[in-house]
Formats: structure tokens, sequence, C-alpha cells
């Protein structure tokens, strides 16, 4: 009885330094947690508007300052909010169908300068309508 007490009193003495492990989103090692989930969602919801042409909840989901440069120096192919939409709106017309698979490896949180990193890799395909027939492309990175 003693050591059946002692054991107890030990067992619940540890546990509460050690508790539950955390709870990850599943198909991740991402912690589930309000925030991380906050942008799964975020993310999800622009995935399912990609895949549905819809232009306008891309939008949605867009910051009125965004500004895009082409990743160079030449002025000519940059665009803003509405050059994106115009953008949006000019591919997806030329496209059949289109899918997106994103899988975030990482989340990352900037609480001083209110920013969040999101690590991900993503898969696109894309049946485009040519004059010579459709044709599907496909494509892939990390971002």
């Amino acid at each position: 009885m003693k050591n059946s007490l002692l054991t107890l009193l030990v067992f619940a003495l540890i546990v509460p330094f050690y508790g539950c492990p955390p709870k990850y989103i599943p198909g991740t090692t991402i912690v589930d947690n309000d925030e991380n989930r906050a942008i799964f969602i975020l993310v999800e919801k622009y995935r399912r508007a990609y895949d549905e042409k819809d232009v306008d909840t891309i939008m949605s989901l867009v910051s009125k300052s965004y500004y895009e440069t082409g990743g160079n120096s030449d002025p000519h192919d940059d665009y803003d909010f509405e050059g994106l939409k115009k953008n949006l709106t000019e591919k997806f017309s030329k496209t059949k169908a289109q899918g997106l698979e994103i899988r975030i490896k990482s989340i990352d949180f900037d609480k001083e300068n209110k920013k969040v990193s999101v690590k991900y890799n993503y898969f696109i395909k894309f049946q485009m309508v040519l004059s010579s027939g459709d044709k599907w492309e496909t494509s892939s990175d990390t971002a």
C-alpha cells in the first residue's frame, strides 16, 4: 500500500511537467493551435478559389497594397492590386481546367512585426485551350 501511494504521488508530480504531447495538424508536423489552424484555413480558401477560378475570392485574400515586380528591374512587367485582378482573369480565361495542391511545411509568426511566414510546396496543373488543341501543363516549387 505504501509503495502504491508513493508511485501515485510521484506520478502526480511528474505528469504536469511532461503533459501530453502536442497535437499536430493532420499530415504535417505543425502544431495544431488556433494561429496555425487559421493559416491552414486561409491557404485552403485560396486553393479552392484557384481551382474554381474564383478571382473575387482570391482578391479578397490579397492586400490592397499588393505590388508585383516580376522579380526583375524592368518596370514594364510590374503590376498592382488591380493589375493582379486583370492578370488572373486573363489567365483563368485561357484554361479549361486547373488544380492546385499546397503542402505547408512550416509557419513562423513574427508577432513583433505583425508578419507570418509560411514555407510550402505547391504543385499546379492546368489545361490550356490552344488553337492546336488542349494541352496540360504542370509546375511545382517551394515558396
